[in-house]
């Protein structure tokens, strides 16, 4: 008979753990990474707004301006807004052309047809997400030995991946006497 801090010497010394193998996303919770995980793309892929309101061109600030279109997030459409225009703009939505900020809903006045923003505090770039913020395309996104969480996989799911490098889950026997 060998004792409790005895045998844990044992496995230690015994077991390894850097059997790789290749699994489905789905199969891959609660297991490691056993390869780091490059990304193929820009997330996100286009400069994005991380607030519901209007994107605008920072410059035009102290103007009142015209409300042209909407971006979703989730939109595909190619919008571009010119000098002394502002789009309306949801969290997540693709910034149109020649925008640069986004001013929160809750900072803007309507008159009539013309949006008037009240930020004294705004400043150039803010509320904006840029392309490659998260992860640039060629860096790597997940680094080897991270933990495949719920967030890890949805994560990777949204750079592309289908599967991953793991290392293989132990497999043991219990012998009773």
């Amino acid at each position: 008979m060998i004792s409790v801090n005895e045998a844990k010497k044992i496995i230690d010394t015994s077991v390894t753990y850097n059997k790789i193998t290749t699994l489905p996303m789905a199969e891959a919770y609660g297991l490691t990474l056993a390869k780091k995980v490059i990304a193929t793309v820009d997330i996100p892929n286009f400069d994005q707004s991380s607030m519901d309101g209007y994107a605008i061109k920072f410059q035009d600030r102290n103007l009142p301006l015209s409300i042209t279109g909407e971006m979703a997030a989730g939109a595909t459409a190619q919008l571009s807004i010119a000098d002394g225009e502002a789009t309306r703009i949801f969290t997540g939505g693709p910034l149109p052309g020649n925008a640069d900020t986004v001013v929160m809903q809750e900072k803007i006045r309507l008159e009539g047809d013309k949006l008037i923003i009240m930020d004294n505090s705004l400043s150039e770039g803010l509320h904006v997400r840029p392309k490659g913020a998260e992860v640039k395309q060629g860096e790597i996104a997940m680094a080897e030995g991270t933990h495949l969480s719920a967030a890890a996989l949805g994560f990777l799911a949204g750079i592309g991946c289908t599967e991953v490098a793991v290392y293989a889950p132990p497999s043991f026997g219990i012998i009773l006497t």
